[in-house]
């Protein structure tokens, strides 16, 4: 095809594996090429201080005319963290920007004294997604002012609101959403972190007053919603409706009712019956909330998709999660498709979610952040045979070793492991037996296993493994159990794994810049220094040149973090020098553990550490990988990947 008739959609797909630099540069290519990838490159402004949005919206500073030019093709606008804009400054940005398509105005970014006085919102008619936060602002939905606002932008058709500022504040009614609905008609994604009143009899659905909305799907509010009555109230409004979310940063204020306030609702009602997708948020066990959501669970709604998030407060026994779990949710073991248990707080003893838990046939995917379990991995692959992502955050995970040789071969595709212990074993177990997985992340996890004493090497094999993406995030070698002490901490690592993609080399000495790519790319990295080490992928001829080395860090709260870096080929020769002759080294005398705050001063450390041994990770092979301080927004990033694969 020749490159001026490659069609616009072509272009658009190759534009989301460049970076910035890389747009600019086809842009150069060709007059062809100009218009297509100028608007690639001004499609999103994200102004992330006030020196930018100061420069942005001063009409009279020439850098301002670059804006002005190109500010036609700037679809989405988000003003970062720590940036609040003046009514005037909003004004000269819906002057600058009129073709914006997504507003993102967050984390208190309206100073409050002029807001309303100079903006004109029919400016951003063309707005279809639009996030507010009204802290800073005294302004609520019903009133006049936030109405001329709602009626300049009928096109919206995803709304997020916040309003969590401390004080009197007005709550949240069934008029408010009538007036809301009377300007957005075409609203599918509702979000409202905001304060809900008890709501009333006479606005239920036997209202006749009461106006059906047919094009909402997605409804997320603060747990104060969770109310029966509203839970009515959003049934018989949005009859349509695919997800309800509970939002856990907005009031936490739980609803108040007494057994006798639980109506006879029955089962013949048709209410909920598009619902697939629903997020429970519980903050403190109470037998009424209990016999609620059981009564919720009751309607047999046809749910697909369900997270649990419960907050245990003090000792029950049993934890309450576990009686939601038995009466609730266990009874749509043969519908579910995905489940989520979030458990939080303290327990007097450990539990055993699994024997909680009843076969579901159809799950494919399950998420189990449950930090006081000891999970059995084979018993989870052997119960949810279907399983294409699994992702663990619990205290332990053991096997059982009798099974090692007679085990089933699972076709599990995307594994996640995090705040976790467990023996070296249970790697190679899981190469050995889901040899389908692509994506792999472990994160804040203990590994031990035995170094050996006559070559120092603790061999970890997972050849059977062949991913294309792998993250390795905080990963902590030991010796043995006690592994709050670094004296067992093994601190080089050998990533012994082919690559099928070609050599790319980043550069290691500055932060990298995050590209529009797939998840695997485009993973955040936090360097707090200078010289942190940024992912790459290796051709099949250096791939056994590939070392890295940890120093581990308490922080501020007591949790112990690393460093990585990559060890230059001078450095790996020293290394393997040692290791040749690894039973006949002494520990050395002075080796010190200080916590000194200089990155460099860790950097040097690297040979005194060499008598600890080196752990040696066989992968069949790997195409990315990255070895990042801590981890960005990676859930979301691996629904993208699990919602390609199914």
């Amino acid at each position: 095809m020749s490159q001026f008739t490659i069609p616009f959609e072509i272009f658009e797909v190759i534009a989301g594996f460049l970076d910035l630099k890389d747009k600019i540069q086809c842009a150069l290519v060709c007059k062809q090429w100009l218009p297509q990838f100028t608007e690639f490159i001004w499609k999103e402004i994200k102004i992330s201080s006030q020196r930018k949005l100061a420069t942005i919206c001063d009409l009279s500073n020439p850098k301002n005319k670059v804006y002005i030019t190109n500010g036609h093709h700037v679809h989405i606008l988000e003003l970062q963290v720590c940036v609040d804009a003046t009514d005037i400054q909003l004004y000269a940005l819906q002057k600058c920007f009129p073709n914006i398509r997504r507003l993102v105005l967050e984390y208190e970014a309206f100073i409050g004294e002029d807001f309303g006085k100079y903006t004109n919102w029919s400016l951003w008619r063309s707005l279809t997604e639009m996030s507010l936060n009204l802290d800073t602002v005294d302004i609520f939905i019903a009133d006049l002012e936030f109405q001329k606002i709602l009626a300049c932008v009928p096109h919206l058709t995803w709304l997020k609101i916040v309003q969590n500022k401390a004080g009197d504040v007005k709550s949240v009614n069934p008029e408010c959403l009538e007036i809301l609905h009377k300007y957005l008609q075409k609203l599918k994604y509702l979000s409202l972190d905001l304060e809900f009143e008890d709501i009333a009899d006479a606005s239920l659905g036997f209202n006749p007053k009461l106006t059906p909305i047919t094009s909402l799907q997605t409804l997320i509010t603060p747990i104060c919603a969770m109310e029966y009555r509203w839970m009515y109230y959003f049934a018989t409004k949005y009859p349509n409706l695919r997800t309800i979310k509970t939002n856990s940063s907005g009031p936490t204020r739980q609803f108040r009712m007494s057994p006798v306030h639980l109506p006879a609702i029955s089962t013949s009602q048709d209410l909920f019956k598009q619902l697939t997708s629903l997020d429970i948020s519980i903050s403190n066990g109470s037998i009424f909330y209990l016999a609620y959501w059981t009564r919720v669970f009751s309607l047999g709604i046809p749910l697909k998709h369900i997270e649990l998030n419960v907050t245990e407060v003090g000792t029950n026994d049993p934890p309450f999660a576990e009686n939601i779990i038995k009466q609730c949710i266990n009874s749509y073991g043969k519908l579910l498709e995905s489940l989520i248990v979030n458990v939080y707080g303290l327990h007097s003893k450990y539990w055993d979610v699994l024997a909680v838990l009843d076969s579901y046939p159809h799950l494919v995917s399950l998420t189990l952040r449950t930090r006081h379990t000891i999970i059995p991995l084979d018993t989870v692959l052997d119960c949810y045979s279907g399983l294409k992502r699994l992702l663990i955050d619990s205290y332990q995970l053991t096997t059982d070793e009798s099974l090692a040789e007679i085990v089933k071969p699972h076709g599990l595709r995307i594994l996640g492991i995090k705040n976790s212990h467990f023996y070296y074993n249970i790697l190679c177990y899981i190469s050995g037996r889901c040899k389908n997985i692509n994506y792999m992340s472990m994160s804040f996890v203990h590994i031990t296993g035995p170094v050996s004493p006559k070559t120092g090497n603790l061999y970890i094999d997972m050849s059977h493994t062949h991913l294309k993406a792998f993250v390795h995030s905080n990963v902590r070698y030991n010796v043995s159990d006690a592994v709050e002490s670094v004296e067992n901490s093994i601190n080089f690592i050998h990533l012994n794994a082919s690559s099928t993609y070609p050599n790319r080399r980043e550069n290691t000495k500055t932060t990298p810049v995050l590209k529009s790519l797939p998840w695997y790319k485009k993973i955040a990295l936090y360097p707090r220094y200078n010289n942190p080490f940024t992912s790459k992928s290796h051709s099949k001829v250096e791939s056994d040149a590939i070392w890295f080395y940890s120093s581990y860090l308490s922080n501020w709260n007591g949790v112990m973090g690393d460093f990585t870096w990559q060890l230059e080929q001078m450095e790996i020769e020293t290394a393997l020098q040692y290791f040749e002759n690894f039973s006949l080294r002494k520990i050395p005398v002075n080796r010190g553990f200080g916590n000194s705050e200089n990155i460099n001063d860790l950097r040097e450390r690297w040979k005194i550490d060499l008598y600890r041994g080196y752990v040696t990770l066989k992968l069949g092979s790997v195409i990315h990988y990255s070895f990042p301080f801590e981890l960005g927004a990676i859930d979301y990033n691996w629904d993208e990947e699990y919602n390609a694969l199914i």
